[in-house]
């Protein structure tokens, strides 16, 4: 039953391939509400403590590609990162002359080599990154290695933090004789330089794609996380703008992955002017409003969750279990927790009937309060709810006894869970040893390593 929150680079684009723009309308912000819970059939309440929220306006225009290329010289993100230099000693299709000026206006061109070292030499010539160089060289062995998409691929994922080297590999296998990259390899390589925010470079790369061809919506939904990440929101609405320019459909799907990204992010105000503009242009459904709410449950802002939560109702769905374990979860994050223990209990009236994620998330909180009794009877019912535990359960039961010094229980848990055929994953070691070396116990932690 559904219930109610109520009254709560090969060269940059130049300026005549801009895409049009993808908003449009004012970037007003909606009224706020007290938040409360109740059912709209049988009405019954339950408050919420919120919070305010500053009404700022934002603008909601989207950007021009050439602005991607020009402005990053002004991020403040890329500041203590270096970019990827395009004088590379290896042959590359990105020109110098023609990427430099838009990139980098202001800035001198570095000098070139005399000598163009090839991909596979001395490791010991390399001044940075070397020990990823060593391992990648390793990968090629010799000028005679073949390359193949499948092992250019994964020589990419395996130095996905290294993107000095991994993109020499990338460029020296693109010039083998016989090798072309496909879309595959190149999202491999796009997603190293998301990861390490080497922006211009990743930028040229999509221009090079879409030149060649090799454009698909994982490329796509890759950049608006990415920029999305680093709280360039005009940058990742750029993105969805160059959709429409390769004739790539921009549907609900497409908006829910900007919202979404936006949200995890922490940028849950830019998300929801963003949806407010686009609300007339693409029908929202069940999922567009959950990703808004767990948005604003993330920026702890129960009072926008609570409205977002009802005009979800309003607007005819029914929140799932996805919807209820995410206000959950909100809720016990905001300090609420007997809002969220008073949701839970409705949940198992009215349905939907809490799962194994509902079960942990509220047995997390009460462990990392140090409520173990409580936490212990909740696992007891999921257990008798017929909710078989997970890793992920035993984990936030583990780290709560091994906070109190209880090994004799922690070391029983472990014993249970092998005994249930639940075996212990990498987290949860992780977070026993962790636990345990905080709480200066070196010796159970090397019993448990």
């Amino acid at each position: 039953m559904a219930f109610h929150l109520r009254n709560s680079r090969k060269s940059p684009l130049s300026a005549s391939t801009q895409v049009h723009k993808f908003l449009a309308g004012d970037g007003g912000r909606p009224s706020l509400f007290a938040a409360g819970l109740h059912s709209p059939v049988h009405g019954q309440d339950t408050p919420l403590r919120g919070r305010g929220v500053q009404r700022e306006k934002f603008d909601g225009s989207s950007l021009p590609m050439y602005f991607l290329l020009n402005s990053f010289t002004r991020s403040s993100i890329n500041r203590t990162r270096c970019q990827i230099p395009f004088v590379l000693p290896y042959p590359s299709s990105l020109s110098l002359k023609k990427c430099l000026p838009a990139i980098i206006p202001h800035q001198n061109p570095p000098l070139c080599l005399n000598k163009i070292r090839p991909f596979c030499s001395d490791v010991n010539s390399v001044h940075t990154d070397s020990e990823f160089e060593s391992d990648i060289e390793n990968e090629s062995a010799s000028a005679e290695f073949e390359a193949n998409l499948k092992e250019v691929e994964t020589v990419c994922k395996r130095f996905n933090h290294a993107r000095k080297p991994a993109f020499r590999f990338f460029r020296w296998a693109g010039d083998r004789p016989g090798f072309s990259h496909d879309s595959t390899t190149y999202n491999a390589m796009m997603n190293i330089l998301g990861k390490t925010r080497q922006f211009q470079t990743l930028v040229s790369l999509l221009d090079e794609m879409g030149e060649k061809g090799f454009l698909t919506m994982e490329t796509f939904t890759m950049c608006i996380k990415v920029f999305a990440a680093a709280k360039e929101r005009k940058k990742a609405v750029a993105i969805v703008d160059l959709m429409k320019k390769y004739n790539f459909k921009v549907g609900i799907e497409t908006v829910n992955c900007l919202l979404d990204a936006l949200g995890r992010a922490k940028l849950a105000k830019e998300a929801q002017t963003l949806f407010e503009k686009l609300e007339h242009k693409f029908a929202p459904n069940l999922k567009t409003y959950t990703i808004l709410i767990n948005g604003w449950c993330t920026v702890k802002n129960l009072m926008e969750a609570a409205r977002m939560w009802n005009e979800m109702i309003d607007k005819g769905f029914k929140p799932d279990i996805v919807a209820h374990n995410i206000m959950l979860e909100g809720l016990l994050r905001s300090h609420t927790r007997s809002d969220a223990i008073k949701l839970f209990e409705v949940m198992k009236c009215k349905g939907p009937l809490p799962t194994v994620r509902s079960y942990s998330v509220l047995i997390k909180n009460l462990c990392k309060h140090g409520h173990l009794k409580e936490a212990i009877d909740y696992f007891d019912e999921m257990v008798d709810s017929g909710c078989g535990p997970d890793a992920a359960v035993y984990t936030c039961l583990m780290t709560g006894f091994a906070n109190q010094k209880n090994m004799d229980i922690v070391y029983g848990l472990l014993n249970e869970m092998k005994e249930k055929n639940c075996q212990p994953d990498g987290r949860l070691y992780n977070a026993l040893i962790k636990m345990m070396v905080n709480r200066r116990m070196p010796d159970e932690a090397v019993k448990i390593y």
